[in-house]
Parts: structure tokens; C-alpha cells; sequence
């Protein structure tokens, strides 16, 4: 298989694939991954994925728990707080926590490759971060008074984005994400919060 990328050095890859096994799970003799398992839902995502753990791409005291998200914004109301979804638009659509920014992990990795070939501007990426129209946005806020949260299904993908604001906005006062993400909000804080 020859890839291309246009972002990469050398941009075209040779790969070679394996030889079909009797026991792979979509295409072997007794196939466990289906037509039929894929749209009904019932797969396993991790499963699928054929991964148990997550990504561990920040440091424990840059994680917090949903519970402990609710406590912080329960308990700093003056505090320039911003939860950011990393979510595609679509799931954002399905159900986000309110006063959440949706800004897909997709405008993140853009960033980086931006970053890396031209020394791009952050508030153009990601307009977001200093818009007066964000929730608890204080005109005269200073950048050390600012916490960011991220936020996802499964808090690996707003790990990645926490690391890339991080590397970014090194003056905020704290940029981490929810640990667990969207999952552990249902179970921890909103049992009816959607389950997709």
C-alpha cells in the first residue's frame, strides 16, 4: 500500500500489509466485528479499538474529576472558567454541558501543522479562547486568572488538546482536562446526559 501526505517527511510511505489470518475478527472464519454488530451499537468501542487504557499525555494534578469541575465552578463563580469540547460538531449537537465551547480536536491538530510551517496565531485558530461572547469572560481578565478545561467522550482526545494549549498559553492560571470525560459526567454528575 503506497500512502501519501503532503504534511510529512518523505510524504510517500510504503507499507506492507499482512496476509489474511483465519483469525482476525472482521474478516477470519468465525468474525466477531460485523455489519450488523456496528450498527446496532452494540460493540464495544474500547474493544473495537483494541485498547483498555487511556492515553496518559498530562500529569495527575492537570486532570480533574467531573465532580471536582462542578465544585470549581460552583466555588470560583469570579473566575474566567472556559470548558471547551473537543468533540466533532455533530456529537457536541447530541448534548454538550451548558456553557461549554465546542472547538472539534480536528482545529487543534490543524494548529500544530500550522505551527510547525508558519508560526500561526492562536487567537485566529481558536477565536474562542478571548471572545467576549465566552461565558464568564471579564473584559479586564488577565491571562494568569484564565482556566481552561477540555472535555470529550472518553478524555483522551481533550487530553491532547489540554497539552497543545498548554505549550501555547503557558501564562494561564490552569489548562487541564476532565478525567474520564463525557462518560464520567453521566455517571458522576448528569445520570441523563446523553449515552451515544
Amino acid at each position: 500500500m503506497l500512502l501519501y501526505s503532503a504534511q510529512s517527511n518523505p510524504r510517500f510511505r510504503e507499507l506492507k500489509l499482512k496476509g489474511w489470518r483465519r483469525s482476525c475478527p472482521s474478516c477470519g472464519i468465525n468474525p466477531t466485528i460485523t455489519a450488523e454488530s456496528l450498527s446496532s451499537g452494540s460493540l464495544n468501542y474500547v474493544d473495537f479499538c483494541g485498547r483498555r487504557d487511556l492515553t496518559d499525555v498530562l500529569r495527575p494534578g492537570q486532570r480533574v474529576t467531573p465532580t471536582e469541575f462542578v465544585e470549581f465552578r460552583r466555588t470560583r463563580p469570579q473566575c474566567r472558567c472556559i470548558l471547551v469540547d473537543v468533540r466533532n460538531k455533530t456529537e457536541f449537537e447530541l448534548g454538550h454541558i451548558a456553557g461549554s465551547t465546542n472547538a472539534p480536536i480536528e482545529d487543534f491538530m490543524k494548529l500544530v501543522v500550522k505551527d510547525e510551517h508558519s508560526g500561526h496565531n492562536l487567537g485566529r485558530a481558536l477565536p474562542w479562547i478571548m471572545s467576549e461572547d465566552q461565558p464568564g469572560h471579564h473584559a479586564a481578565i488577565a491571562p494568569e486568572e484564565v482556566y481552561i478545561f477540555t472535555i470529550c467522550r472518553r478524555s483522551n482526545d481533550s487530553q491532547v488538546a489540554a497539552k497543545i494549549l498548554k505549550d501555547r498559553l503557558p501564562n494561564c492560571k490552569f489548562i487541564g482536562d476532565i478525567k474520564g470525560g463525557l462518560e464520567a459526567w453521566r455517571k458522576e454528575v448528569d445520570p441523563s446526559f446523553p449515552d451515544y
